[in-house]
C-alpha cells in the first residue's frame, strides 16, 4: 500500500477571497488616513488661529477667512511679551530631556 497525497490547486489571482481581502485592505487603508487626518485637524487649526489676530481669534464661531498675521509672535519674541518665560521653558525642555536618558545599565553593550 502506498500513501499517495493530493495537493490542492492554488487559488487564482483573481479569486474572490483575493479580491476580497484587497478591498478590506484598502478600506482599512483609507479609514486609517481619515482617522489620522482627524487627529491632527486640531493641532493645525490651533496653529492657525495663532496667526491671526487676537480679535478675529476670540469670535465665535472663529471666522476662518480673517488676515492672517505674525504680529501676535513679533510682540511675544520681540520684547513685548514674556521671553523669561521661553527661557524657563527651554531649560525645563531640556533638563526633561537629559532626565530621561537610560542609564549605562539600560544601554546595548
Amino acid at each position: 500500500m502506498s500513501a499517495s497525497t493530493v495537493t490542492p490547486p492554488a487559488p487564482a489571482s483573481g479569486d474572490a477571497t483575493t479580491r476580497r481581502a484587497r478591498r478590506r485592505s484598502a478600506a482599512l487603508g483609507v479609514a486609517a488616513w481619515v482617522v489620522g487626518i482627524g487627529f491632527c485637524l486640531p493641532a493645525l487649526w490651533m496653529v492657525l488661529t495663532s496667526f491671526h489676530a487676537e480679535a478675529d481669534a476670540a469670535t465665535n464661531p472663529p471666522s476662518v477667512a480673517a488676515a492672517l498675521t505674525l504680529d501676535g509672535y513679533r510682540t511675544f519674541f520681540g520684547g513685548g511679551g514674556r521671553p523669561d518665560a521661553v527661557a524657563a521653558a527651554g531649560q525645563l525642555a531640556g533638563g526633561i530631556v537629559l532626565l530621561d536618558r537610560p542609564g549605562p545599565a539600560a544601554r546595548p553593550a
